[in-house]
């Protein structure tokens, strides 16, 4: 039998304001959500679900409680996600050695195309919260067309394990920039110290120390998609 270990004593992080064209939320207080059919369907997996635990206990902010957890599952009445480019979730977790992979679904069977499902690591710290934004593009083949449901997996790290979840949504990015920027001039690698550049070598950077700040980075936004220019994108910036 696992440790009996403790649960989050915090809220999640509080996800940005978007508009709710930009945003499909299975489970959020900041959302609105879609209609969940099940927090815990039967696909023979151990442990229990909770879908009202209170981190604070003033009752403003439940996040899913998955105790004695191997995976789960999640359904979710069809949704058509395509236009979505990031799957977002909070996940806490104390257990030592804990893994977390997630795949959306989608309804192969029913019309949906492309990859069916594909299981993707989850960062994870150590009894604090992990704010995570996967890009569609890590779920390579996948086209979100008809998801109907979410596939959480800890089997390749201890199992059971405890395991918190909060603010999980597929969400669209504001468009960015489709030219590419100028090319600076040729100069000798001795006048230049480049921080970010496709022209110049750069030098070794932290493009997202742990300042406490929201949002992440994409440091190889193709504006062209011509794979020749990248820019620093900063998401929620």
């Amino acid at each position: 039998d696992p440790v009996v270990l403790s649960g989050p004593t915090t809220d999640a992080p509080t996800p940005p304001t978007r508009l709710a064209t930009d945003v499909i939320s299975i489970f959020s207080d900041a959302y609105a959500n879609i209609n969940v059919t099940n927090f815990n369907p039967d696909w023979q997996q151990r442990g229990s679900v909770d879908a009202n635990y209170d981190p604070t206990g003033n009752g403003a902010n439940k996040v899913l409680a998955y105790t004695y957890f191997n995976y789960q599952g999640t359904e979710f009445n069809t949704q058509d996600a395509s236009e979505m480019d990031y799957f977002h979730l909070d996940v806490w977790t104390d257990t030592p050695g804990a893994v977390l992979r997630v795949s959306p679904i989608n309804d192969s069977a029913n019309g949906g195309t492309g990859v069916p499902e594909l299981l993707v690591n989850v960062p994870l710290v150590n009894a604090g919260w992990s704010s995570v934004d996967i890009p569609k593009s890590s779920f390579s083949g996948m086209t979100w067309d008809k998801l109907h449901q979410l596939r959480f997996s800890g089997e390749t790290g201890t199992t059971p394990s405890n395991i918190y979840l909060d603010n999980i949504y597929f969400w669209n990015a504001p468009p960015g920039p489709t030219l590419a920027v100028s090319d600076p001039p040729p100069l000798s690698a001795t006048d230049v110290i480049s921080i970010y550049s496709d022209t110049y070598t750069s030098s070794d950077v932290n493009f997202n120390p742990g300042w406490g700040q929201t949002g992440f980075i994409t440091a190889s936004y193709d504006p062209t998609a011509s794979g020749t220019n990248n820019v620093l994108a900063f998401m929620d910036f």
